[in-house]
């Protein structure tokens, strides 16, 4: 399983762009949070560039002068005008205080905000990809696109772009206050800025194209890790785990090669950076005094100067992060996107028709189906009419082409040629999701999600539990389920890894029992269970009989007149017979 082909990737401010246009739909959904998130950085800004001024009215206007400023009421005292001066300068820094903490707080809902959405997108779309799209990826991939590239876009948003606003605010007000203190300091302000923009944009094609790397190295350790934790019994069973760990750690050792070359250039940036700041420094403590000594510039002017220049350096100690983490978002929103607008899964006609509930007509014409172009047939030109409520037995070798017949039943793939017609419907004008929900399945390694065992018998739909109980009963599961401290309640493990192979072949079919549907598929009912158990499965498949559609593919072979017909599956063809190929005694099992 591979990366699908990636198209030729963009450059950083490039890709900025895509990443914004592609995902703000979701953040405007925030809007109004957002907006008064952006309106309190403003007033942070705002604050910051005014905070000096009181320091200048005290040395120039109190300290260095005679006079008392005419601004003051008649009587007061130089102490009092510092005082009052010096409460100003507290409120101000409260103010700003204030309102960086109201955009912080406000900018991080936007950002839980918008990565619930963003995680409800996905998990959404990668629900209704195609089958075919799922096995083309790798599921540790998907899943770190799901859980991490997410909250990378969100942060990108919520916290990213308004940090960058609010330090463009903060210089460019820095800068309008400069020019008012002096036109020749403004100058160098302004050539201050432009430098370093020039820094980081001759810089942030790198950092995306390690950003690029490492996050690509990141997903194929998390593939495959996942792809390890998949198969832990069997790498245990056969003793692999010394040259599956070995694999791992080199795959593990080119992502932290890709990470040290990341920090490698973000280091380099921060360099460049801090030369730049000592030049700035320099440049502007050095003209301002020139300044001072020509009598140009007061030195309360020059102090708020020295301040101003602070301000406009404080980017550069954290450029390099700020630069590196827009990169790394821009990164993992190319991926999230590419995703997002992939194939969404099968297409169905603008006016999907067909009914709730189906009657059970099931016709195959023509159909043939193969997994790649290079491979040969699957199924080729399968022709089949199956009338309602009857039960249809399966068999054939592994690899004949039963899965696949199964998997078109439900709609997992299209056919190749032919078509699929249900109540004379064909497949594509019904809703995918409601032409499924015609079938009930039970598949020989059946999938069962963590929680109680009431949500493993009924996971999308609350029940009354005496029906729970009757459909653990049709099953052979309620004496099971009684002798349980918790009964119902009684916790059921990640892929229900606390039952035995059996238990959980009986927990599936009596889910499918519960969900009473038109058509129940049984794919190798009996191949983890008991002699006992089989009977108790047989037994209830029996009163399932002329009440539904039975199609039970299996191995071993069904009791004389069980079945109504039965199909046998050869090398991607279906032959009909009047009885079953495999002898009574036959306990031949898929691998």
């Amino acid at each position: 399983m591979t990366d699908l082909p990636q198209s030729v990737p963009a450059g950083p401010w490039k890709s900025l762009k895509l990443a914004i246009l592609r995902f703000f739909p979701v953040w405007r959904q925030h809007g109004r949070l957002a907006a008064g998130a952006y309106l309190a950085g403003f007033a942070a800004s705002a604050l910051l560039v005014i905070m000096p001024w009181p320091l200048k009215i005290i040395i120039d206007d109190v300290l260095l002068t005679e006079a008392m400023p005419t601004w003051l009421p008649a009587g007061w005292t130089r102490e009092g005008a510092v005082v009052l001066l010096a409460l100003g300068a507290a409120a101000i820094a409260l103010l700003s205080a204030a309102s960086s903490a109201l955009e912080k707080n406000l900018n991080a809902r936007v950002r839980e905000a918008m990565t619930l959405s963003l995680r409800a997108k996905a998990m959404d779309h990668l629900m209704r990809m195609s089958l075919l799209d799922h096995q083309r990826r790798r599921t540790g991939e998907l899943a770190l696109s799901l859980v991490d590239d997410t909250s990378h876009v969100a942060r990108l948003f919520s916290k990213i772009i308004p940090n960058v606003f609010r330090q463009v605010i903060t210089n460019l007000l820095t800068l309008v206050a400069m020019f008012f203190v002096h036109w020749a300091l403004g100058l160098i302000g302004l050539c201050i800025l432009l430098l370093l923009t020039l820094i980081v944009r001759r810089s942030a094609t790198s950092i995306q194209a390690t950003s690029r790397a490492k996050r690509k190295r990141e997903g194929r350790v998390a593939g495959f890790a996942q792809e390890i934790l998949s198969g832990i019994g069997w790498i245990q069973a056969t003793g692999s785990e010394r040259p599956v760990g070995q694999k791992f750690d080199s795959e593990n050792r080119e992502s932290l090669a890709a990470g040290i070359a990341e920090t490698k250039t973000a280091v380099s940036l921060e360099r460049i950076m801090q030369m730049a700041n000592g030049i700035a420094l320099a440049l502007i403590t050095g003209g301002g005094a020139w300044l001072a000594l020509k009598g140009h510039l007061t030195v309360g002017a020059l102090t708020v100067c020295v301040a101003y220049l602070a301000q406009l350096l404080k980017p550069v100690e954290r450029i390099n992060e700020l630069t590196s983490t827009m990169m790394q978002a821009t990164v993992r929103a190319e991926r999230l996107a590419g995703i997002l607008d992939g194939p969404e899964g099968l297409p169905v006609s603008p006016l999907p028709r067909g009914p709730l509930n189906a009657e059970g007509h099931l016709t195959l014409t023509d159909v043939s189906f193969r997994y790649n172009d290079e491979a040969a047939p699957s199924l080729d030109h399968i022709n089949l009419h199956l009338p309602p409520r009857q039960t249809v037995f399966v068999q054939g070798r592994s690899g004949a082409g039963k899965s696949t017949l199964l998997a078109l039943l439900l709609r997992l793939y299209d056919p190749e040629t032919g078509c699929l017609l249900l109540d004379g419907i064909p497949y594509t004008d019904w809703p995918v999701e409601g032409l499924r929900r015609q079938f009930s399945i039970v598949l020989q390694s059946p999938f069962i999600l963590s929680g109680s065992l009431r949500e493993a018998v009924s996971p999308v739909s609350t029940v009354p539990d005496a029906a729970i109980w009757r459909a653990l009963e049709g099953s052979g599961l309620k004496s099971f389920a009684e002798a349980l401290p918790q009964g119902l309640d009684t916790a059921i493990q990640e892929r229900g890894t606390n039952l035995s192979g059996g238990e959980r072949s009986r927990l599936a079919l009596a889910r499918a029992l519960l969900e009473d549907r038109p058509f129940l598929i049984l794919d190798e009912p009996f191949a983890n269970v008991d002699d006992v158990a089989r009977s108790q499965i047989l037994k209830t498949l029996s009163v399932e009989r002329g009440r539904r559609t039975l199609i039970i593919v299996s191995h071993l072979p069904l009791p004389e007149g069980f079945a109504d017909r039965t199909l046998v599956v050869e090398d991607g063809r279906v032959r009909e017979i009047s009885q079953p190929v495999l002898s009574p005694n036959s306990r031949e099992q898929r691998p």
